[in-house]
């Protein structure tokens, strides 16, 4: 006899309860590294935002190349559905779902990972420059703004667009 077949009241009303607290748990980030309790790191998060046009972060370069264009923030799946041919998608940490989208990539920077992260591999086999470990990137640069990725430096930077003729 299973779970299933019992179709116990206590096991549903658990299921059902954790099922209407997902979509809040999931929005939840977390640090690479832990000690004693789990603290979500995007809770009570006082990031300051820069305005200056030359703002420029440096992270971990992990796929040669560079690149210049247009942002796109996407921290979930249903947003990395708008991406656009040659548009940078900055995230905070890919993995095989997000996949079919490289190949229409411009680059690809993270918050998370390192040399062998997902994003960092797939980039490489894409030749697509990529940054990884570039912490609070998802707030620093929003969709839109016009970038130059350095895969060889790890420095993303905002630049101003150029001018269309």
């Amino acid at each position: 006899m299973t779970i299933c077949d019992t179709r116990s009241p206590k096991i549903i009303s658990k299921a059902n309860h954790r099922r209407r607290r997902y979509p809040t748990l999931d929005k939840y980030i977390f640090p690479e590294i832990m000690k004693v309790f789990p603290k979500p790191i995007n809770v009570d998060q006082q990031i300051v935002v820069s305005s200056d046009e030359n703002f420029s972060m440096k992270g971990i370069p992990v796929s040669e190349g560079v690149a210049t264009g247009i942002v796109r923030v996407a921290l979930d799946l249903e947003e990395a559905s708008l991406l656009q041919p040659g548009e940078i998608l900055v995230t905070y940490s890919t993995d095989i779902g997000w996949s079919p989208y490289f190949p229409i990539l411009g680059g690809v920077v993270t918050e998370l990972g390192g040399l062998i992260s997902h994003g960092a591999v797939v980039s490489r086999e894409y030749g697509l420059p990529c940054i990884a470990g570039l912490h609070g990137a998802t707030q620093q640069f929003k969709t839109g703004d016009y970038v130059r990725l350095d895969g060889n430096k790890g420095i993303l930077q905002k630049i101003s667009k150029p001018e269309e003729s």
